[in-house]
């Protein structure tokens, strides 16, 4: 989805492009993004939920066995790439809500005044929905976007230290 707000931007700069086809190519591309959005939704809850318990589960194992270092670092490896695999969605879903308002701008740049009243109007409703970025959401509960890497951090963090003042 990246490439096609860049695509759109391109668009909007050039000026012997109808302009009109952007306005629906821009529209499609919300449309794509809620279906996927959609689609991934389940996968991503349970991506995120599975990523916080491994989180607090493998860091609690790591300080019960401090005796062994091989055994620490298996558990440190496995938990960075537990990370990797969240910053990994989130990244990407942080990137494409940046790149969905950025379209203002291309939109600024184009020749829009030299063009009739009705396609100013369709520039200001795009505008106009360009302004509110476009997110990949959970369930309507939260974004997939740097925020949601820290919240999950932080809440593993939370139930480690739980389970930790539990078993001492």
């Amino acid at each position: 989805m990246d490439q096609h707000f860049q695509h759109i931007k391109r668009i909007f700069k050039g000026q012997d492009y109808p302009k009109t086809i952007c306005i629906s190519y821009s529209l499609k591309m919300l449309t794509f993004g809620k279906q996927v959005s959609a689609l991934y939704q389940p996968m991503l809850l349970a991506q995120l939920a599975c990523s916080l318990s491994m989180l607090c589960l493998t860091a609690f194992e790591a300080t019960l066995t401090t005796h062994d270092i091989f055994l620490f670092m298996k558990f440190a490896v496995y938990a960075v790439s537990v990370m990797i695999q969240i910053l990994y969605w989130c990244y990407y879903g942080n990137r494409v809500s940046h790149m969905s308002t950025t379209i203002n701008e291309a939109i600024i740049k184009c020749n829009w005044i030299a063009a009739d009243n009705s396609f100013k109007k369709d520039l200001m409703f795009t505008m106009m929905r360009a302004q509110k970025p476009f997110q990949f959401m959970v369930y309507g509960y939260f974004p997939i976007s740097y925020d949601t890497f820290i919240s999950v951090l932080s809440r593993s963090y939370s139930l480690f230290t739980l389970f930790k003042t539990v078993s001492d």
